[in-house]
């Protein structure tokens, strides 16, 4: 399951920004989150203070986490 939500989201990130995201471990994840300065233990919070709640199980988190962290920070 969590590899076809990862393939879903890094393909729309391919087809809508043209932007090909690449697997990253936690603090890569940390580093790459615009704004979030916490140490990377604390990645799920920013699932819980957000509309994406609903994303914040083990079978969406890291595919969730690696979408939020591709954004462009503008």
């Amino acid at each position: 399951m969590r590899s076809e939500v990862e393939g879903v989201i890094k393909e729309v990130v391919f087809a809508v920004l043209d932007h090909e995201c690449t697997s990253r471990i936690k603090q890569q994840l940390r580093r790459d989150i615009l704004d979030f300065t916490k140490p990377a233990k604390y990645l799920s919070t920013i699932l819980a203070t957000t509309n994406l709640a609903d994303l914040n199980k083990p079978a969406y988190l890291d595919a969730t986490l690696s979408a939020i962290a591709e954004l462009p920070g503008e």
